[in-house]
């Protein structure tokens, strides 16, 4: 690590207040270090693999991330909408601005301790983001650059089993199936093939709904 080299302790919350992770973050870092760490599983659902769109909200500045050409500005209708008739000046409200995520190092940001600032993805996904504490790198910290965004805590996930089996985790979780005996079910990869598909692969039924199921 360099000389004098910021090391910054940053929580990702649910709106629930759960923490799902942590990191350790270099000052010398951009934003989208962390960004490209965080995990949520509405990046995964539907087209959320091709949305990439996203900020940060720290300190009335709102830090997009719009790498990928086409990226949508979340920020930009909230800061029409502030601007209009100087709603900045009504209480909870003030003057904000925006910069890109990409170019904007930790530590440039002045940020308040334990502070819940916000992460929003995917259109309306939200998170509550959270600096925990700020130092210099000591000798004992790892000295290997690359080793961050060091992720020092992940939040248990939980993965349901296949209701036919109660073996495999589940794949997939239906709606409206004959077959289930209860709503919703959920299926592995090695039981939702045979029993709703024939040895051709044509579908048996289809007054059902099927989604692929990641987990809780």
């Amino acid at each position: 690590l360099p000389p004098n080299e910021l090391i910054l302790t940053v929580a990702l919350y649910k709106p629930s207040r759960e923490k799902q992770q942590e990191f350790q973050v270099l000052g010398s870092q951009p934003l989208t270090a962390l960004r490209d760490r965080l995990y949520c599983l509405s990046d995964y659902l539907l087209d959320g693999q091709q949305c990439k769109s996203g900020y940060f909200f720290i300190e009335d500045v709102f830090y997009n991330d719009a790498r990928v050409p086409g990226s949508l500005d979340y920020s930009r209708p909230i800061l029409d909408w502030v601007a209009q008739n100087q709603r900045f000046t009504e209480p909870g409200l003030g003057v904000y601005s925006a910069r890109p995520m990409e170019t904007t190092r930790f530590a440039d940001l002045g940020v308040r301790l334990w502070h819940p600032y916000l992460y929003m993805h995917q259109g309306s996904c939200e998170h509550y983001l959270v600096f925990t504490d700020v130092r210099v790198a000591h000798p004992s910290d790892i000295q290997n650059v690359n080793a961050y965004p060091r992720h020092i805590f992940q939040a248990k996930i939980r993965r349901r089993k296949c209701g036919v089996c109660d073996i495999f985790p589940a794949r997939y979780v239906t709606y409206r199936d004959r077959l289930a005996p209860e709503e919703p079910f959920f299926y592995c990869e090695r039981c939702y093939g045979p029993l709703h598909y024939d040895s051709q692969g044509k579908l048996l039924y289809n007054d059902f709904e099927v989604f692929r199921y990641f987990h809780e």
